[in-house]
C-alpha cells in the first residue's frame, strides 16, 4: 500500500495513492462526453429551428440542403471532440521533478535513498511514455514519483529528526553524568 504523506499543521498526514487517484477523473473520457454534448445541444438547436419555420416557406430542396447542413456541422463537432487526444501531463511531470529536488534537498539521498530511487526511475519512465504520446500511462507514473519522492521526504525529514533527538539526549545525559560527579 502506497501513502503520500503531507504536512498539514505541523503534523504529518498520509493518503492512500489509491484514493488520491479515485479522485482524478478520467480527462480523455471528460473531454469526449463534453464534445457529444456540445454535439447534442448544436443539433437540438438546430432542429428545433427548423421545425418552428414554416415549412410552406421552404422547399424541398432548400430543406434538403439545410439538414444536410446540420449533419455537417454536427459531424465535424463530434469528430473533433472524439478525437481530442488527452493532454499531456506536464503540470504532473513539473509536480513530481519539483518533488524530487525537494526530496534531494531534505537528503533523502541519504535517509530514503531507495524510494528517492524509485521516484527518480518513474520519472524518467513517465518522460520515456510522453515522448511516445502516450499520455495516459505518463501521467499515472508521474503521479506515482510525487508519492514516491514525497514519501522519500518524510522519511528522510523523520529520519533526521530521530538522529537529532538521539544526539540530544545522549548530549543531556552526558551532562547529567557531569552534573553528577
Amino acid at each position: 500500500m502506497r501513502l503520500q504523506i503531507k504536512n498539514v499543521g505541523g503534523a504529518l498526514a498520509a493518503t492512500k495513492a489509491s484514493e488520491i487517484a479515485a479522485k482524478a477523473p478520467p480527462t480523455f473520457f471528460i473531454s469526449t462526453f463534453c464534445g457529444l454534448l456540445i454535439a447534442m445541444i448544436i443539433f437540438i438547436f438546430l432542429i428545433n429551428t427548423l421545425s418552428t419555420t414554416r415549412r410552406t416557406e421552404m422547399n424541398l430542396k432548400a430543406k434538403l440542403h439545410t439538414d444536410l447542413q446540420i449533419l455537417t456541422i454536427s459531424s465535424i463537432v463530434l469528430l473533433v471532440s472524439a478525437c481530442a487526444g488527452v493532454p499531456k501531463p506536464i503540470g504532473e511531470m513539473a509536480s513530481a521533478k519539483t518533488a524530487i529536488e525537494s526530496a534531494i534537498r531534505v537528503e533523502a539521498s541519504e535517509y530514503a535513498a531507495v524510494e528517492l530511487d524509485r521516484a527518480q526511475n518513474k520519472l524518467s519512465r513517465a518522460n520515456a511514455e510522453m515522448k511516445k504520446d502516450n499520455n495516459n500511462e505518463a501521467r499515472r507514473l508521474a503521479e506515482q514519483a510525487l508519492i514516491e519522492a514525497e514519501y522519500a521526504s518524510a522519511k528522510s525529514i523523520t529520519a533526521r529528526i530521530s538522529t537529532g533527538t538521539k544526539e540530544m539526549e545522549d548530549s543531556i545525559r552526558m551532562l547529567e553524568e557531569r552534573i553528577n560527579k
